[in-house]
């Protein structure tokens, strides 16, 4: 039994019973970035065929030192993970992060914050950075390298979420 007012993508709901106000945000959800998860890829791609044509034109063979093949390795791992991690959710339009009224479900690294056990939100030292301190004193690292979007547009709506549900619960109206 309540009355709703939508303005755009905030909802204002007056419940009648209760006589709070409570505010209501649709869910925002933040994809994968195309240049995040190709970047990389391309970047070895053509680091590790400059190292081929090289060695080829010199007439050497093309693990000559020794330590080049645990380099390559190393590489081939990374490039593994990252597939894993970056790409193939990107290929599968799966999102990396979604808002709504109650928590923060960060799916790139399974985790689920809850807006009511959040101490504060800040960046970190360099602003693609979301450090999350919560109430037990732990802290969350959320880099933002990975997200579709401007860092300081996602910044604010994380910020906007949080206000808007820790001041809901905060407000009641008497009559």
């Amino acid at each position: 039994m309540g009355m709703g007012l939508e303005n755009g993508r905030t909802k204002k709901i007056l419940i009648l019973g209760h006589r709070k106000l409570y505010h209501y945000m649709n869910p925002e959800k933040f994809y994968y970035s195309k240049w995040s998860a190709w970047g990389p890829l391309v970047y070895m791609t053509i680091l590790f065929l400059n190292d081929y044509y090289n060695h080829k034109k010199l007439g050497r063979p093309f693990f000559s030192p020794p330590w080049q093949i645990v380099v390559l390795v190393i590489v081939a791992l990374y490039l593994i993970y990252h597939c894993y991690a970056v790409l193939l959710p990107m290929l599968r339009r799966k999102t990396f992060m979604e808002l709504d009224n109650e928590k923060m479900d960060v799916r790139h690294k399974n985790k689920t914050i809850y807006w009511c056990d959040i101490r504060e939100i800040t960046t970190g030292f360099f602003y693609n950075c979301l450090v999350i301190k919560l109430k037990n004193k732990k802290k969350i690292r959320i880099y933002l390298n990975n997200v579709k979007g401007d860092d300081d547009l996602i910044y604010r709506t994380i910020l906007s979420y949080y206000k808007l549900a820790t001041d809901s619960k905060e407000t009641n109206i008497v009559a």
